[in-house]
């Protein structure tokens, strides 16, 4: 993820991420970091559909980034679902429990605006 840090370097990444998933369709972290680097060029649909994919391992990972995606956008339920159907041995990953730790927050503070 080195070359997407470098707004100059982004696309030089993508065309690294897109050639290492020709050859492995199903290498996670290129799934998981071409996904974030497509919502850093402003494509959510490509950035959760990347996702989705390496996330269905039941990976911390994107799982975590994925969760957080959800949580951003105002998807709760979703990001709770998929953080509960998680194996207990992923459930402690620190990614994950960031992510939990963030779709409390972010409930409380939605809570805390709908009330008068």
């Amino acid at each position: 993820m080195i070359y997407a840090s470098n707004p100059s370097l982004r696309l030089l990444a993508v065309r690294h991420y897109r050639v290492i998933l020709e050859q492995n369709k199903s290498n996670t972290g290129a799934l998981n970091n071409l996904g974030l680097l497509y919502g850093t060029l402003g494509l959510p649909l490509a950035k959760v559909t990347l996702l989705k994919r390496p996330a269905e391992k039941k990976m911390a990972m994107p799982s975590a980034n994925l969760a957080n995606i959800y949580v951003e956008s105002g998807f709760y339920d979703d990001a709770e679902k998929l953080l509960r159907d998680l194996p207990d041995n992923i459930l402690r990953s620190e990614l994950i429990l960031a992510a939990q730790q963030n779709l409390q927050r972010a409930e409380k503070e939605n809570d805390n605006k709908r009330m008068p």
